[in-house]
């Protein structure tokens, strides 16, 4: 951010070298400065709570900065309205300001998660998070420069900086979230789904909505075929038949229309028709990696039922 912003204050708001530079100078204050408050936080109130912080209001500022300036006419009662929305140069610096002052504390909640989790690695571990930021700051910038070629829109540094925070966010969160179920897992199974079946929530009552995953599948065995497996096996398959017919169905369907495009206006090349042609095999490839597993859960649950 210290290295791009003189070039979008010139670029967006107009302001000389001097201006722009004392004002990416001055960034640096927040984002510096109070990284040792933020590693006293990190001692006071823990670094997985301000790591949380950092990441939320990174999500709000990078999304309110990288709404780009924008013209709206409005059809009103009495004729067109006319707007526009845009940020102005002393709003962009509070809230660059506030960015670099979480920024910071995050700084130090990072560094404050290593001897926790890598007690025996300290020193190879802070050293590869030095080298991911100053990778960060060689790559980032260039990346913000092509992104403002590419799209033409100088906000398109924000978007791309919201799109990582959120990733991080949710990657992080996902990686707690784990680790408290590995931690707790039991505690975590014998409390009610919802807090309002709390009064009614007894030892019968546990993991009643959870669902029912199948823990022992023997199909060669006869005796456990005709007892459970086999309508276990039925109900799946009622399930999978009618999916995987309708998929194979609008996989074949797509090659031909794919055909006829140009006939109804399309200016496609006979490339590009490939291309569209091969698309649903490349993503009904691919999406099974992510879908596997949440399929088996739902086939597995439903069997249960």
């Amino acid at each position: 951010m210290a290295l791009w912003l003189p070039r979008y204050l010139i670029g967006v708001y107009g302001f000389d070298v001097k201006t722009a530079g004392m004002l990416a100078a001055a960034y640096s204050i927040p984002a510096s400065i109070f990284r040792i408050y933020g590693g006293h936080l990190s001692d006071r109130v823990g670094a997985r709570t301000v790591m949380y912080w950092t990441f939320l209001v990174s999500v709000a500022v990078t999304f309110f900065l990288s709404y780009p300036s924008t013209s709206y006419v409005v059809d009103g009662v009495r004729g067109p309205i006319s707007f526009r929305l845009a940020t102005g140069p002393i709003t962009f610096v509070v809230a660059i300001f506030v960015l670099g002052f979480f920024m910071s504390l995050g700084k130090a909640a990072v560094y404050k998660h290593i001897p926790v989790y890598y007690p025996k690695d300290v020193g190879a571990v802070g050293g590869l998070v030095g080298l991911m930021g100053g990778l960060g700051g060689f790559i980032l910038p260039i990346t913000f420069g092509v992104l403002n070629d590419l799209t033409g829109v100088w906000t398109s540094c924000f978007m791309l900086l919201f799109v990582i925070v959120t990733a991080s966010l949710i990657w992080m969160h996902l990686a707690i979230r784990h680790m408290e179920r590995q931690a707790v897992g039991e505690t975590l199974d014998a409390l009610p789904q919802l807090p309002e079946m709390q009064p009614i929530h007894g030892e019968r009552e546990v993991r009643a909505l959870a669902p029912k995953l199948i823990t022992d599948w023997k199909p060669e065995d006869p005796e456990f075929w005709e007892a459970q497996g086999k309508k276990i096996a039925n109900r799946n398959l009622w399930l999978s038949i009618p999916a995987l017919f309708l998929s194979f169905a609008v996989w074949m369907v797509w090659s031909v229309v794919v055909a006829k495009l140009p006939q109804i206006g399309f200016a496609y090349s006979t490339d590009q028709l490939f291309w569209l042609a091969a698309l649903p095999g490349l993503s009904g490839a691919t999406l099974r990696i992510f879908t596997a597993s949440w399929c088996r859960s739902l086939a597995d649950a439903c069997g249960r039922l």
